[in-house]
């Protein structure tokens, strides 16, 4: 965990030159298909939905299929393979002109490419939640220089849209099996929850670390 630690402290401040960057990756969940880990195989893509509001929020999914969806999906950096055995990955995506604030959600695939074939699901963090993960689903202004961490397998995230039941993430136990299990569009007292459950996780870290 200490050498991740330092990686990750390392990418941080390489990239603190660059204007807009996300740092977007699966580690800390594995992604699976109907009981079957996606590995070697798996598609995950960021970006976001022309026409998608805050104020709408699950409700702007009801209804659209993957064509529909496709039409409104604009993609930031490269589409990325799963080509770790855990089906885990690491990238760093540049926002360019992306508006402040905007939603960004992965499209995570359980094919290699992305189609109305393949199982998918729609990811991103809670509407207004109270965790750190669920602001680091907003991109930042596009001159900012600072840059945003995306971790999809952690607890706060949310998934607002599915091709079926079959899709699911999952902690991983490779380093951190406090992971965290993906959840479908929560209420908001679920919501509130999660925000303490987390909360109260990170203060016994931190006293068991201190």
């Amino acid at each position: 965990m200490k050498k991740l630690l330092a990686i990750a402290t390392f990418v941080l401040v390489a990239h603190l030159s660059n204007a807009a960057t996300i740092d977007y990756s699966l580690i800390l969940g594995k992604f699976y298909n109907v009981g079957s880990l996606v590995a070697n195989g798996g598609l995950f893509e960021l970006g976001t939905f022309t026409g998608y509001t805050d104020a709408a929020g699950a409700s702007y999914f009801t209804g659209k299929d993957y064509s529909a969806l496709s039409t409104s999906f604009v993609l930031y950096g490269d589409s990325v393979s799963t080509t770790d055995v855990n089906g885990q990955f690491y990238t760093t995506v540049d926002l360019l002109s992306t508006p402040t604030n905007t939603r960004l959600f992965a499209w995570a695939f359980s094919t290699p490419t992305a189609s109305a074939s393949a199982n998918w699901s729609v990811v991103s963090g809670t509407i207004g939640g109270a965790s750190i993960y669920d602001a680091q689903w907003l991109a930042v202004a596009s001159t900012d220089p600072t840059v945003n961490a995306i971790e999809i397998g952690v607890t706060s995230n949310v998934l607002y849209a599915n091709s079926n039941g079959g899709n699911a993430l999952v902690p991983s136990t490779t380093f951190d099996p406090s992971g965290a299990n993906l959840s479908v569009v929560p209420e908001p007292a679920t919501s509130l929850l999660v925000a303490l459950s987390l909360t109260t996780m990170m203060v016994f870290r931190r006293r068991n670390r201190g």
